[in-house]
Order: structure tokens, then C-alpha cells, then sequence
């Protein structure tokens, strides 16, 4: 940066340039390592993960991988790896810490490897019933309860459990089977009651881990329920309805039942259980405090009650439940003084009646010898001070509501708010002094501004001096409220401040990647955002190291060639009124050759075949990778994989859905977004 291009700005604004580029330089050095423990612990078990940060400004912004699709923000995270089978597998995890201190964005990252032993899977498939392990479709009741599961152990990868490991607890409290083997299935169970019961089959791995599998017997059907009311349901708040459910018609649910009342006016609902249920008559009471009149419709309340259980939920409810309201009363003054006009404002809420219509009225005694009625009285003057009593009553179909307030009338001149500002605009961080000359005795300030943050007073200054410094910090367009106030009332004036601040310029595309050589690097409004932030960009300032021309001052420079492969920073930076801002973008440049190398290996088999595919396949390198079905006209039929993969050997096993036709087929293979190999495919519908 040159002295003329720190000169755009004010000398202000040029020295806190400076600051900045000192600020990032000393908050660059920061280290990240991590520990966790435990590690060769068994699939399923809780690993404790400790960071720790040596340098830098906190606070940090943390970002951890865990390398099974799962992420976390926290500086101390804990984490569960899930992994089956027989072996160990290991995962890379990478800390990534973000120093944001000074406006910048300084990354420092550390990688462990948490080795996990593989747990059993253990599996069971119901014999007798579809849907397995369940009587929902079968109406089981009290007098019909029985409900016979047969199971046969389906668990693969079993070389490495221990024979007669197996273990089945049926969830009824009935005895729990243990030293089972593959030998002992199927296996038959009679449940007697109804209910939803967690079936618990387990076995352990000579590895030491254990492996657990829960399924949900249920014995229990669609639940019945039913609602009705009991008399009138349209009254005048607060009030009590009784709601009754029929006990005779849910006396067959199962025992497991739960019940969900929502009586429509917004309070949390109420569960009962089943016993709940009959111990009550099914019969509730609810309290109705506000109206169901009040915006928006409906102008009545809905009370439902919903049945659920494991099988599924019932819902029975009734409408027509009309809450009415008493009109509250209640107004403010505006004006005031001897001899002033005093304007009485009604913010009374209306009430409602039948039908839901307001039908309130309004009787008013200002305390001076008048009186009137109607909902905005005329202005009133008293001629002496003093304290005057005022009445406001208002009425309506449910009654009378009466307010009584005390009016005092001074003999002071009343306020008059007066403020101006030394200047309107100017360039984040800056002080505006603010005069204030309002009018009028024994006045009290109070500033306000809007929108609430992004400012500050300057010390001693506060939001009651009559003469405060505030600073504004971030770039907006801020309303500062002077209200001036003594007994008489308040008064407002507003003064606007327009805060500017340097431009920014966003990158749509934070990295590009081609495999074309040449590339063309060309900037339009799809890839680059500039935000004046308040005052107009005057220059750009390109540079595109490694491509040609290696510079632009144009906002949107085009045809900028880079010839050979490589990874490039391209570095802009735009100025306005306030000063500079500097963005760069990565350019990953590479021949398509870099992408077919890293495949090193790629099998189909059977091929043809007409039930399933085995795609094995070796990877150089770690890449975004896709695997297409495509017919013979080019045509996408499904895309069989789309994952982040790493390097190394992978197996794939693909069954055709959706009724493929018999013909011939292609397996495009593409890598970071390009088509790197391709094979042909057949399937033969011959089972």
C-alpha cells in the first residue's frame, strides 16, 4: 500500500488502517494439539477429547472432524464412534481453529488418529409376522392378549463371537435366555399382555466388546378414543369447563396408552396415563382465563385429546368452546400544564359478548366538574394546579371495569425537546457531540437510539446527559431520540446519523477448481460481491499472480489465462471514502491427467448380472467421488454413490431398484467433478 492510496481516507481513518495490518501480523501466531482418551476402546464407548491453544487472542472459533460425518463446535467435545464387524477401525480426526481477533481469520489445525475395535451386530428376524414384531393390525385386547414371535438369529460377521455368547431378554420380565448359539434358533415367545416391550438381543466379540440390538415388540392396537362436553361451553372469563372422555370405549387400550389434552388457549398440554384415565372417569377441568375472541380466527377455542401408543395415535376433539372478556380500562394524557390543553388517549382493550362482538361504552369524569361518554373525549383544560381525580369506567356484556387516576396539573412550562448534531456522517469509529436546547422548567433527558447496537456513549457521558458524545461504530443509518420531559409531559426531536464504513468485496466461491488448461479466470456479478457500505467504491486493484496479465483496475476483469496447473492466489482491493479492503480467492488449476490417476484400480463383477454388483475399486488419493449409472443415450438413470472418499482399497455393493430394464448400462466414474473413467455395464433380467 502506498502513501496516496492510505490518503483516500482521512488521517484518522489511515492510522487504524495501519493498526490492522499490525493487529493480524501479531495475531497470526497461534498452535493446536489436542489429547483424548480413551483410545482401542470398543465401538459404542464415549471418547473424551481435550484441545489445547498456545498463542493467539481468544476467543476461538473451533471446528472439529470427526471423520464419520459428524462435527462439532465445542472446545472440549465428546464423541461415540459406531463401527461393526471384526476388526479395528481407525479414524482421523482434525481440530481446526480459527483466530478471528483484529477483523482476521487466522487457521491453525492438528490431526490424531482414534483407533476404535469393532463391535458385533447381533440381528434377529420374526418369522411369524409382518409387520416383524408387531400385533398392531391385529386387534389384541384385554380378553385377547396373546401375541407369539418366532425368531431366528440373522447375524453376520460372526467369526469373531464367541459361540455361546448370544443372549435374548424378551422385555415382559419374563426369564432372560442366555448362553445361546447359532444353534439354538429359532426360538419361540408367547407375550400374554398388552404393550410395547424392548426385546434385547445381545452377544459379545472375542475382542471384548459386546454388541446390542433393541427391537420394539408391540402388542397393542390403534387406540380408541372419545370426547364430549358437558353442558354449556360459552361464558364469560375466568370460567371452568369439565371435558369427559368415554371410559367404555377406551377400557380395551392397552395399559401403555397416553393421553394429550390441548384445550386450545395456549397453555402446555396435559398428560395422563391410562390408569390416570379410569381413576378420574375420564372426566378433567380446565380454567379459561382470556377470551378466545382475540385475533386472529377462529373466534372459538378446539379441545382436542389424543391416544397414543407404540402402534399409532387416535385424536378426538370438539369445537365451539366461546370464552367472552370484561372491557379493561385504561388511558394516558398528553399535554399538560395550567391553562394547556390536556388530551386523554383510551387504551382501554375492549371486551366481547356473544358472538364474539364488542359492545363496550365508556363513561369518563375528568375530575374538573365535566364529564362525558364515549370512547376519546375532547381535550380538557384546568385553570388552577393541583391534583385532579380522574374516573374512566367502561362496560360491556360481561360488566364494569373502573380505572381511577390521579392528574397533576403544574403551573411549569411545559417541554419543548431542541437537539442538533456537529456533524450528520462519517467513517466508523467516530464521536458525534450532540447539542441539546430544548425548552421549558425542570426538564428531564433521556437519549435513545435506533436500532439498539452497533454505538456507544462516550465516557462520562450517558443515556441522561443533556450533552452527550456517542460513538458510532458500525455502518448503519441511526435515529438519536432526544426526549425532554418535567411534570407537564414529554416531548421528542430526532436527529439522523449516517455511518459509513471501508467497502467489502465477497468471494461467491471461497475455491475454484478446473481441470481445463488454459483456464480463463473471468469475475462477474455471479462470482464477486462489492458492498460499498454506505459510501462508493472508487478503485479496484487486481492482481492475479501466475495468470496474464498479472493486474486490473476493473471491477469485473476478464480473460486472465493461467497456462499451467498449479494452486493461485488472486488478490483485490477496493477503497472508498473510508479507506481499503482486502480479499483473495484460490485457484486449484490441474490437467485432467491428475484425476485419473488417482484411480489405480477399478473391478466390476458379475458382469453381466441381474441381481447384484460388487464395484471394487483403489483410490490414489482423497477426492469427491461419484459413481452414475448412465443408459446408452447418455441418459442419467441413478446415482449409485456420492461421498468424500478416502485413498485406499473400497468395495461397493449395488442392488438395481426402481425395475431396471434389461440392456446395457455405463458406470461413470467422476472425480472432483470430472468424468474419468467409464464402463460398460450389463443387466440381464434373467432370475
Amino acid at each position: 500500500m502506498d502513501n496516496s492510496q492510505i490518503q483516500t481516507g482521512s488521517n484518522r481513518k489511515s492510522i487504524l488502517l495501519v493498526f490492522i495490518l499490525i493487529s493480524i501480523n501479531i495475531f497470526a501466531q497461534h498452535t493446536v494439539s489436542f489429547t483424548f482418551d480413551p483410545n482401542n476402546a470398543c465401538s459404542g464407548t464415549t471418547v473424551n477429547f481435550t484441545s489445547n491453544v498456545t498463542g493467539g487472542t481468544p476467543p476461538f472459533v473451533y471446528n472439529w472432524d470427526f471423520d464419520d460425518g459428524n462435527f462439532s463446535n465445542l472446545a472440549n467435545p465428546t464423541h461415540i464412534f459406531n463401527s461393526f464387524g471384526c476388526n479395528n477401525e481407525d479414524f482421523t480426526v482434525t481440530l481446526t481453529v480459527t483466530d478471528t481477533t483484529g477483523g482476521g481469520s487466522v487457521q491453525a489445525s492438528d490431526s490424531e488418529v482414534v483407533t476404535v475395535k469393532q463391535r458385533p451386530n447381533p440381528e434377529l428376524d420374526d418369522l411369524l409376522n409382518i409387520p416383524a414384531f408387531s400385533n398392531c393390525y391385529n386387534n389384541p385386547t384385554p380378553q385377547n392378549p396373546e401375541f407369539l414371535i418366532k425368531v431366528d438369529n440373522i447375524t453376520s460377521n460372526t467369526s469373531c463371537i464367541i459361540s455361546d455368547s448370544y443372549s435374548i431378554d424378551w422385555g415382559d420380565g419374563s426369564t432372560i435366555l442366555t448362553g445361546l448359539t447359532i444353534d439354538s434358533f429359532p426360538i419361540e415367545h408367547l407375550y400374554t399382555e398388552l404393550g410395547a416391550y424392548p426385546l434385547k438381543f445381545s452377544c459379545e466379540s472375542n475382542n471384548g466388546c459386546s454388541g446390542i440390538t433393541t427391537y420394539l415388540v408391540r402388542n397393542e392396537s390403534n387406540p380408541a378414543v372419545s370426547l364430549a362436553l358437558q353442558g354449556n361451553t360459552q361464558e364469560c372469563a375466568p370460567v371452568t369447563f369439565p371435558f369427559i372422555m368415554d371410559t367404555d370405549i377406551i377400557i380395551n387400550n392397552s395399559p401403555y396408552t397416553i393421553y394429550e389434552w390441548d384445550f386450545g388457549d395456549g397453555p402446555p398440554p396435559i398428560v395422563w396415563d391410562h390408569q390416570t384415565v379410569l381413576d378420574s372417569n375420564g372426566i378433567i377441568h380446565h380454567t379459561y382465563l382470556e377470551s378466545s375472541c382475540l385475533p386472529p380466527p377462529p373466534d372459538d377455542y378446539t379441545v382436542t385429546v389424543t391416544a397414543t401408543n407404540s402402534c399409532s395415535s387416535t385424536t378426538a376433539s370438539v369445537d365451539g368452546v366461546e370464552i367472552w372478556s370484561k372491557t379493561k380500562a385504561n388511558f394516558t394524557t398528553v399535554g399538560g400544564g395550567v391553562g394547556q390543553p390536556i388530551n386523554f388517549v383510551n387504551l382501554s382493550i375492549p371486551g366481547y359478548g356473544p358472538g364474539c362482538t364488542i359492545q363496550d361504552t365508556y363513561y369518563w369524569d375528568f375530575g374538573n366538574g365535566n364529564t362525558y361518554t364515549g370512547q376519546n373525549p375532547p381535550p380538557q383544560i384546568y385553570d388552577t394546579a393541583g391534583v385532579y381525580i380522574v374516573t374512566l369506567i367502561g362496560s360491556d356484556y360481561c360488566g364494569d371495569d373502573t380505572l381511577i387516576m390521579e392528574l397533576l396539573i403544574s403551573g411549569l412550562e411545559p417541554p419543548t425537546a431542541i437537539a442538533f448534531a456537529d456533524q450528520n456522517s462519517g467513517c466508523v469509529d467516530f464521536d458525534v457531540n450532540f447539542i441539546n436546547e430544548s425548552t421549558g422548567d425542570s426538564l428531564d433527558y433521556l437519549w435513545t437510539v435506533e436500532p439498539e447496537n452497533g454505538w456507544e456513549f462516550v465516557e462520562p457521558a450517558s443515556d441522561t446527559s443533556k450533552n452527550p458524545v456517542i460513538k458510532f461504530k458500525e455502518y448503519k443509518e441511526y435515529s438519536v431520540i432526544l426526549k425532554a420531559s418535567n411534570v407537564c409531559g414529554d416531548s421528542f426531536d430526532t436527529v439522523m446519523i449516517f455511518a459509513m464504513d471501508i467497502p467489502e468485496a465477497i468471494f461467491k466461491d471461497t475455491l475454484i477448481s478446473t481441470c481445463d488448461l488454459p483456464y480463463y479466470y473471468n469475475a462477474t456479478e455471479n462470482t464477486i460481491n462489492y458492498i460499498e457500505n454506505g459510501s462508493l467504491i472508487t478503485s479496484y486493484q487486481w492482481s492475479f499472480p501466475g495468470g496474464n496479465p498479472s493486474s486490473s483496475n476493473d471491477p469485473y476483469p476478464t480473460n486472465i489465462e493461467y497456462s499451467s496447473s498449479g494452486t493461485y492466489t488472486i488478490n483485490l482491493v477496493v477503497t472508498n471514502y473510508c479507506g481499503e479492503y482486502v480479499a483473495e480467492q484460490t485457484l486449484s488449476n490441474y490437467s485432467l491427467i491428475d484425476e485419473f490417476d488417482k484411480i489405480s484400480y477399478i473391478n466390476i463383477h458379475p458382469n453381466p448380472f441381474n441381481q447384484e454388483v460388487m464395484i471394487e475399486y483403489t483410490l490414489e488419493k482423497n477426492c469427491f467421488f461419484k459413481i452414475l449409472l448412465i443408459d446408452v443415450s447418455g441418459n442419467l438413470i441413478t446415482t449409485i454413490l456420492e461421498e468424500n472418499k478416502k485413498e485406499g482399497k473400497h468395495y461397493l455393493r449395488w442392488i438395481p431398484k426402481n425395475n431396471l430394464k434389461q440392456g446395457i448400462y455405463f458406470l461413470n466414474i467422476i472425480i472432483n467433478g470430472q468424468l474419468c473413467k467409464s464402463k460398460k455395464l450389463i443387466f440381464s433380467d434373467n432370475k
